[in-house]
């Protein structure tokens, strides 16, 4: 898509579509402040770089003042009421969906083509969402914490928490491999990218800052499985959901865990002392 003229028009007109979605939603008092304890990033979302920051009032994202948008600065710097929330412009697309699969990709295209009338439960046509889901996905700005594996040299307790570790960056391999061909390994890719989401969300503190991320980016693939799932067998559906069951139970019991490792290490410390 980058450099086509037709691509470039198509996709600003998805920007601006999503902004006033966004404008539309946020006046209505649609979407909520997040909670006082809410974390956000110690860096830039712009340029990396600590110091002074802007905290969004929405998401976990902070910037530099001079490192905002034109539109973002013009409506802090316009707002009154210095307690009034404020929110960035990335909060734009997600809030009013930007990040969405595109029914013309050449990949749903082929695929649909290929199966004709059976194109509504094709294996092909699963196996191609699962392609744009990642692409997706991956142009996210929260895509950045969450593809590559996790070192557990620096996040200690990360092996005896999480059991199945994920990324994007993994995903996208075995995408190129051919691991997800036909409706199991559509399957076997839901798995994974829940996966990705899952492992975070088990290790991270709810209120933590990459939790928040987690979960908007969460929010972006919940949507794109949809599309998924629907095309798979009824059996597959049910083992699906099943497993979503299973890891909401393995969330629920995590804090147990990660105490149990640190009495654990505790232990291991003052024998060795």
């Amino acid at each position: 898509r980058a450099g086509a003229p037709d691509a470039d028009a198509a996709d600003a007109d998805a920007l601006g579509a999503a902004r006033r979605a966004a404008a539309a939603k946020f006046a209505a008092g649609a979407i909520p402040i997040a909670s006082e304890e809410a974390q956000h990033f110690d860096d830039c979302e712009a340029c990396g770089g600590a110091g002074d920051l802007v905290c969004c009032d929405y998401c976990p994202r902070a910037f530099h003042a001079r490192c905002l948008s034109c539109d973002a600065a013009r409506r802090l710097i316009e707002e009154e009421d210095p307690d009034a929330p404020w929110r960035c412009g990335e909060c734009d697309f997600e809030v009013g969906g930007y990040f969405c699969c595109d029914e013309k990709d050449r990949r749903l295209v082929k695929a649909r083509a290929a199966a004709g009338a059976a194109a509504s439960t094709s294996p092909l046509v699963a196996e191609a969402r699962v392609g744009c889901a990642l692409d997706v996905l991956s142009k996210h700005g929260f895509a950045k914490y969450f593809s590559y594996p996790v070192d557990s040299a620096f996040a200690a307790g990360y092996d005896h928490v999480v059991a199945r570790p994920s990324d994007l960056g993994t995903v996208g391999a075995r995408l190129d491999r051919g691991d997800y061909a036909g409706a199991e390994g559509a399957a076997a890719a839901v798995c994974d990218l829940r996966a990705v989401f899952h492992a975070c969300l088990l290790y991270n503190a709810p209120d933590s800052a990459i939790t928040r991320a987690a979960n908007t980016l969460k929010a972006v693939w919940d949507a794109l499985e949809l599309d998924i799932v629907m095309i798979l067998s009824a059996p597959v559906r049910k083992l699906l959901e099943r497993q979503r069951g299973a890891l909401d139970r393995e969330r629920a019991q995590a804090p147990l865990v990660f105490d149990k490792y640190v009495r654990a290490v505790v232990a291991a410390r003052a024998a060795a002392g």
